[in-house]
């Protein structure tokens, strides 16, 4: 099992580097775009045409890519109250149901987003041109980043499920 997290550390690790820069670009992308966007009206009196188009890709980019590492964290909605009351081998047999049914619903997610954006990219948006294929692929990016998680997720959660005996009671392996 310390093969494992370690591995699935080192691969957390290196993705949520790529995600950080990923929807932390996109947020400050959106960020500086909308200021721009303000200051110009403000000081000139018109607006960035384009700005707002470009601020709305970042900001599509930011928010799906953020999911994987909020599961990663546990920093997503979780009704915590539920969980504690349960004796701690249920929260782990509850924890593995909650990975299942987000590992088939990140896996429709995947295949549609897909799908949608390879039918996206002959489509532009109207002012930049850009293809909308490059603001779809954040989807697909980010739920197979949360698939990916997920995965290693239940993996860790099944092996401390099916090790309980031999870990204690609270099933620290």
């Amino acid at each position: 099992m310390e093969k494992i997290d370690t591995l699935a550390k080192k691969i957390g690790d290196c993705t949520d580097r790529l995600i950080y820069i990923l929807g932390g670009g996109g947020l400050l992308l959106s960020v500086a775009l909308c200021a721009s966007n303000i200051l110009s009206w403000w000081f000139l009196g018109r607006r960035i045409a384009i700005s707002d188009e470009i601020a709305l890709i970042g900001l599509v980019w930011a928010s799906y890519v953020g999911m994987g590492l909020l599961f990663r964290n546990n920093g997503h909605c979780v009704m915590d109250f539920v969980v504690k009351i349960l004796p701690p081998r249920w929260q782990v047999v509850l924890r593995i149901f909650t990975d299942l049914c987000i590992l088939v619903i990140a896996g429709v997610a995947v295949y549609y987003s897909w799908a949608l954006a390879v039918k996206s990219f002959t489509k532009k948006l109207v002012l930049t041109k850009i293809p909308y294929f490059y603001c779809d692929i954040c989807v697909t990016v980010g739920y197979g980043h949360l698939l990916l998680l997920v995965i290693v997720d239940m993996i860790r959660n099944i092996y401390k499920l099916t090790h309980w005996d031999t870990a204690g009671e609270e099933g620290t392996v």
